[in-house]
């Protein structure tokens, strides 16, 4: 995984820096955050090799929406990432039951 400087452009194609992007958002969850911002930040997380932060971000967001596809798929892909690939394939099997016609998800 790419690491991201704090000054480096930010992966989510803002324009903006990292630091003054998507950081900010990883670093200021609330208290009650939404399945959105959780499932997006993971992804930043998760893209710049922030695996724990990624984890502990997508691994919260079924408890918003549980019937979102996306955030299981997600959560297969970061788990995949950890080398759990029999956990992996169960998040993705979620995402299938929710979300059948994902090509997204029959890729991963």
């Amino acid at each position: 995984m790419i690491k991201v400087g704090v000054y480096h452009p930010c992966p989510c194609g803002s324009g903006k820096k990292y630091k003054f992007c998507c950081l900010q958002k990883i670093e200021t969850q609330t208290s009650k955050p939404d399945q959105d911002a959780l499932n997006q930040s993971g992804l930043i997380a998760l893209k710049t090799g922030q695996l724990d932060t990624a984890a502990a971000m997508i691994a919260k967001a079924p408890q918003f929406k549980p019937d979102f596809a996306d955030t299981y798929s997600n959560l297969g892909t970061l788990l995949a990432a950890q080398g759990k690939h029999e956990e992996a394939i169960s998040q993705y099997e979620n995402a299938l039951r929710l979300k059948p016609d994902s090509a997204e998800t029959h890729f991963s």
